[in-house]
């Protein structure tokens, strides 16, 4: 995880993706670092003009259930108990 200049945590007891901060792979980390007195905008797209663009890359698959299907479960459930 890298934080970038605009990186502004997320207040207590709030959740989701605090702003400035993105996930880099071994890959690109060190690129990264070096730019992140940018914002995280700038930072990433000067990182695709040093490396170039993947295209077509799938999304990774979580393993863990989504809140989707945790509230589907839980329903199930309640109706059955």
């Amino acid at each position: 995880m890298v934080e970038f200049a605009e990186y502004a945590p997320q207040p207590e007891g709030y959740l989701g993706h605090p702003q400035g901060l993105e996930w880099f792979c071994d890959d690109h980390l060190i690129a990264a670092r070096a730019v992140s007195g940018k914002s995280s905008e700038e930072a990433i797209e000067l990182i695709k003009l040093q490396y170039g663009v993947v295209k077509n890359t799938p999304p990774i698959q979580s393993t863990k259930p989504t809140n989707q299907s945790l509230v589907s479960r839980v329903f199930r459930f309640l109706k059955i108990g």
